[in-house]
């Protein structure tokens, strides 16, 4: 089967994508992942043949055959000329659905971000074009299951290269104590990230474990290297302002238990692996599948974060990290792994054989390889089935529903939960019938 990827790398063209197997070189999870799984799948499944195409080719994977195209448009249309059975994309789907109408190419939307918005969905949903949305990660997909796109959802969740981390573990068996109470945040220095959350809640931190640092590894440029930065030089000014106030003195120095260290690539995982706690989007806001929980736990440093989202998905609560609600739970929690080191090594050895497990790039590729043979077999793929932790922003009734509409006992038009409580989805629903009756 031959697999087109499309990589918008147009705002990153300086950063360095020819070795996938060395990890994130220090750009957004979605780029270097767009780079990385057709390089595994060559590796790990014979009977594919992917091809990148992409903004720009200069630094991509040289096993990998590539081809440039400007925009997505051109991507698809390249796609096509090559023959693809199918063209993996998660831009607009408008500009590929002309592009691979009457094609026979299949286009697959791969979703790393949260679909919050209705029309959006009812666009893909309706979309012939569009024959998959694969999801990497499944709170994710639970939360929009009741809306009839679930008929085309798949969830496979990425993948890590366990051999980037490899020099970095070699002691992995040996419990060595740690004696620098060392935090350390890696993520883009964006509202969506959520690094003002940890930022405001460190004053309280250094009050439960006076001699706690932070190292923040990130910029306000990952995204886009030609974003404009405020005075620190670290993100947006107006973002900046925020999250620096918390972490400055009255003088406007930054408080000496915080270091910035800017963007990184590999050499990050010396600092990622001298932490005894990493953090990683704090908010939870946004996030799908984080790869940069899946780093820390890689390398065997439990995770403290909110208990939202994809974190839900990559980090296992009280096994290999601490998930939390209020910010006084964060800091205490952030606290407890820094001053209990029994707790601490308990989560770290919990963490590397959790991330082998459940994110390895066979496991991963063979996923991808199944629902491509599905799909080109015509197939019926049976839903997603449900995670559990059905009480997670109201999961039970979003089943429900789906199940409802699925057997007629729902009308099929009527509208997704989203951000609807259950009593207003139920109200409003009731209303629509009584409307519609009369």
């Amino acid at each position: 089967m031959k697999v087109a990827f499309y990589l918008n790398n147009s705002k990153i063209a300086g950063v360095d994508l020819s070795e996938p197997a060395a990890g994130n070189p220090g750009c957004g999870g979605t780029q270097y992942l767009f780079a990385a799984l057709p390089y595994f799948l060559k590796l790990n499944e014979p009977s594919i043949e992917p091809l990148l195409i992409a903004s720009s080719v200069d630094r991509l994977p040289p096993s990998l055959e590539t081809r440039q195209a400007g925009d997505l448009a051109s991507a698809a249309a390249a796609a096509v000329d090559w023959g693809a059975d199918f063209f993996v994309f998660r831009d607009d789907i408008s500009i590929v659905s002309d592009a691979l109408k009457d094609s026979g190419t299949k286009g697959i939307l791969w979703s790393h971000n949260l679909i919050l918005d209705r029309p959006e969905l009812d666009a893909i949903a309706d979309n012939g074009e569009v024959a998959r949305v694969v999801m990497v990660g499944q709170e994710a997909a639970d939360f929009i299951r009741d809306h009839r796109i679930s008929e085309k959802l798949s969830v496979i969740h990425n993948g890590f290269p366990h051999e980037s981390v490899s020099a970095w573990n070699k002691d992995e068996q040996a419990e060595e104590k740690n004696d620098v109470n060392r935090v350390v945040y890696v993520g883009s220095l964006v509202p969506a990230k959520g690094f003002h959350r940890l930022a405001r809640i460190w004053p309280r931190v250094e009050e439960l474990v006076p001699d706690a640092h932070l190292d923040v590894i990130g910029s306000g440029q990952l995204y886009n290297s030609g974003e404009k930065m405020g005075r620190f030089g670290l993100s947006m000014p107006d973002y900046e302002e925020e999250f620096m106030r918390p972490l400055t003195l009255p003088n406007g120095e930054i408080r000496s238990s915080v270091t910035f260290h800017g963007k990184m690539g590999s050499e990050r995982f010396d600092l990622m692996s001298a932490a005894k706690v990493g953090v990683v989007n704090p908010t939870g806001e946004t996030e799908v599948c984080p790869g940069s929980a899946i780093e820390f736990q890689a390398v065997g440093v439990p995770v403290v974060s909110a208990k939202e989202w994809g974190l839900l998905d990559t980090v296992k609560n009280k096994v290999s990290g601490l998930l939390c609600e209020t910010d006084e739970e964060m800091a205490q929690g952030i606290a407890l792994l820094l001053n209990d080191e029994a707790k601490r090594l308990e989560l770290s050895r919990n963490c590397r054989s959790y991330v082998r497990q459940a994110f390895n790039f066979e496991k991963v590729c063979r996923e991808w390889a199944q629902l491509f043979e599905a799909m080109a077999g015509n197939r019926k793929l049976s839903p997603v089935p449900v995670k559990g932790n059905w009480r997670y922003r109201g999961k039970w009734m979003r089943e429900m529903i789906r199940v409802g509409k699925q057997y007629g006992l729902i009308k099929k038009d009527a509208p997704a939960v989203m951000f609807d409580s259950p009593k207003r989805w139920a109200i409003n629903y009731c209303k629509s019938l009584v409307r519609k009756q009369g």
